[in-house]
């Protein structure tokens, strides 16, 4: 009997990703329980990224996963993810990285807990990194997002999530209105902002099956890095101010 579609919108953007728009797309492909649905959003790609995501059309189409292309044009990677997330025909929205590798029971494990959890609005996923360092990889291995979405939490008030590797219900997404367009960059933290709208103390949880492999590119060049973690300390500080709740959460 052929394994029937999970319930899930998967969405992801990419800007010039020629070189890791294809293993994204394949991971996605031998998941064991595949999306009903794909939405990849070209976001003003100059490069062979969407020439590549267009040839897995097909390769899709045989198990019956609605794989849609849109391009957004404005700038902004909220704009782009508002675009993809926009067209979920799915009660679950699961977000990932062009530079993402989910594990093959990302999908199932997530419309599982969805189902399960009926309180649950959204879920923060386990990261590893599978290049970079060995002690990079090896911290992540052990639980470092785990670590650190313990300390947000107490720091925040909240419980934040990565587009990296998060799911979140489809309807309370369109409630709160989705990403801020005004952040134009990822350093910016548009996930940590719709976390803290989303988070009424309790509703998001982090899940170590949830499983994804990311790239550690983001921090090789140190002289790029600093700036880069002071920028989103003072997106942090920002947002916290805003969201944070009064309420005790542990």
């Amino acid at each position: 009997m052929k394994n029937p579609l999970a319930k899930v919108t998967v969405v992801f953007p990419a800007l010039n990703e020629e070189k890791n728009i294809g293993g994204a797309l394949d991971s996605l492909l031998i998941q064991e329980k595949k999306p009903a649905q794909i939405i990849f959003v070209n976001h003003n790609s100059q490069d062979k990224t969407l020439e590549i995501a267009e040839s897995f059309i097909k390769k899709f189409l045989i198990y019956g996963v609605d794989f849609k292309i849109i391009t957004e044009k404005k700038k902004g990677i909220s704009n782009a993810r508002n675009a993809g997330c926009s067209k979920a025909n799915q009660p679950i929205i699961a977000s990932m990285d062009t530079d993402c590798r989910p594990s093959d029971q990302w999908v199932k494990v997530i419309e599982e807990v969805f189902a399960k959890e009926k309180k649950i609005d959204a879920l923060a996923g386990k990261v590893i990194f599978f290049d970079g360092s060995f002690f990079g990889r090896k911290v992540s291995e052990w639980g470092y997002y785990a670590f650190f979405y313990s300390w947000m939490k107490l720091f925040t008030g909240f419980h934040p999530f990565t587009t990296a590797n998060a799911a979140f219900r489809t309807s309370v997404y369109k409630k709160i209105g989705g990403f801020d367009a005004t952040i134009v960059s990822i350093h910016g933290l548009d996930d940590v902002d719709l976390a803290g709208r989303m988070s009424n103390g309790d509703n998001i949880r982090y899940e170590k099956r949830m499983t994804v492999y990311a790239s550690s590119r983001r921090y090789k060049d140190f002289f790029k890095m600093v700036p880069d973690m002071i920028q989103r300390f003072k997106s942090l500080l920002k947002i916290t101010r805003k969201y944070k709740q009064r309420k005790k959460i542990f």
